[in-house]
This record gives C-alpha cells, structure tokens and sequence, in this order.
C-alpha cells in the first residue's frame, strides 16, 4: 500500500466523519507529585492526535501546572482550549495576588503558544467553529449555601478577593459575559455545570451549579466542577463532563471525545 493512498484515505476518513474534539476536566495536579503527576499528563501525550483539539474544562492545579500541562498538550493538538476553575485560582501563598493577578500570569506565560486559547470570558472562532468559555463562577443566594462555604469550602479561603463579597462579584462577571452573546456558539465551555449531574449523590448547593439564561444554544457544552461523569441532553444542548477527579475517586478513566 503506497504512502499516497494512506494520505488519502487518512483525509478521506477525517473529511468524512469530522474532527474529534476530546475533553477533560478536574485534573487536580497541584495534589500530585512523581509518577502520579507522570501518568496523569501522559494521559494527553498520546500521539496520533495532531490534527485534534483538546478542552480543559478547569481544576488543573497552581499557575505553574496549567503552564506546565498546556506547554507539554501544545505540540500534541492542532488546538488547545482552557478556562480556569476555582482551583486555578487559589493563592495559597500570598504573594500569588486575586484571582485576576493568576488568571495574567498564565496568559504572560503561555502567550508563545500560538495554539492554545485562555478562555476567560471571550469568544472566538477558529476553522468556522465558534467556541465560547468562562469559569461561570457560582452564586450563593440561599443561606445553607454561604454557611456550608464559608466552613467547608477551599474556594472560602484561598479565592481573592476572599469572602461571599468576592465570590459574588466574579459570579456577577461571568453572568454578564456568557449572558450577553448574541452570536451562535458552537461549544460552550465552563468549569461551574448548569445543573447537579444525574449520577451526582451529593445533595444539591448552590456551590457546584450555576444555571444561566443564553441567549444561545450551544451544540455541546463542556464543563466539569462535580467529578461526575456526564453526557445528556440539556435545553437542546449535548452536556458533557469528564472529570480525572482526584486519585481513586474517578475508575477508569479515559480521554472521551466528540466530533465537529
């Protein structure tokens, strides 16, 4: 079999059945450390996916994992997309500022990767695709909610500006955003889902959802946040969740996709 025919094979199959877009979330890097850190990149290094895009729907850990996962993802995909999740914010140190110092150090530092895209409140379109993200940060309205926060929640602490003040003012921000786009969108990613994932025991908080009012029907939406596994249907969108979660919390993970 000729070099030529594979070639055209490979691209009569690709034009044929489209273009995979793989997804995952919640990788939590900033609890690992050796070969569990290994293995959990390794995950997206498999090769043979050059002309795929890849979506991290958030949680990926300190600023220096998010660059150090999208410098190494980068060469693997033909495009990379990520928004932050509220882990991505946390300044354990104080010297790692707000939420908004950490979301412009990532940007500064993976700026030289002309393939990737930081989605922080912005749409863009890319090969006729047009792919909306944002954290969509959570509101806490009911006051079970603020109280099981401010006591149990990491978000309480390490979030800045810190406090029920802060966490409402950049829930304030990514509604404003996401609820503002007039033009279709394609794939909407956001780190906080709509709803409480079906396979979710937990009891519901207002701490792991955020429902929104669009303006739009995105074909799929990507999120993550609940570390449940999720593919549904949800106001005329494909929802969809892959969460590595945290070691031994999610068996049997695997890169999942869908096509475009």
């Amino acid at each position: 079999m000729s070099f030529l025919f594979v070639l055209w094979y490979n691209s009569k199959c690709y034009l044929e059945e489209g273009m995979n877009v793989w997804y995952l979330s919640d990788l939590h890097l900033d609890l690992l450390s050796g070969s569990e850190y290994t293995s959990r990149v390794g995950e997206l290094l498999v090769g043979g996916r050059c002309d795929d895009w890849l979506i991290i729907a958030g949680d990926v850990g300190r600023v220096s994992d998010i660059v150090d996962l999208l410098s190494k993802v980068s060469p693997c995909y033909s495009k990379v997309f990520f928004v932050f999740g509220n882990h991505d914010y946390y300044a354990i140190q104080p010297a790692a500022g707000t939420y908004k110092t950490i979301i412009k150090n990532v940007k500064e530092r993976v700026s030289n990767l002309e393939n990737v895209f930081i989605l922080d409140n912005k749409v863009v379109t890319v090969d006729g695709i047009t792919i909306a993200g944002s954290t969509n940060w959570y509101s806490l309205e009911e006051n079970y909610s603020k109280a099981w926060w401010s006591s149990m929640s990491n978000d309480y602490t390490y979030v800045h500006p810190e406090g029920y003040l802060g966490s409402n003012l950049h829930s304030i921000e990514d509604t404003t955003f996401l609820e503002s786009i007039k033009k279709d969108v394609d794939i909407l990613i956001t780190h906080i889902p709509p709803i409480h994932f079906k396979n979710n025991y937990f009891e519901p908080n207002e701490a792991f959802i955020k429902p929104l009012s669009l303006m739009f029907k995105p074909k799929y939406w990507v999120c993550g946040h609940q570390h449940f596994l999720e593919d549904s249907e949800y106001n005329g969108s494909r929802l969809l969740s892959n969460p590595m979660g945290y070691v031994g919390e999610v068996e049997d993970f695997t890169l999942r996709s869908f096509k475009v």
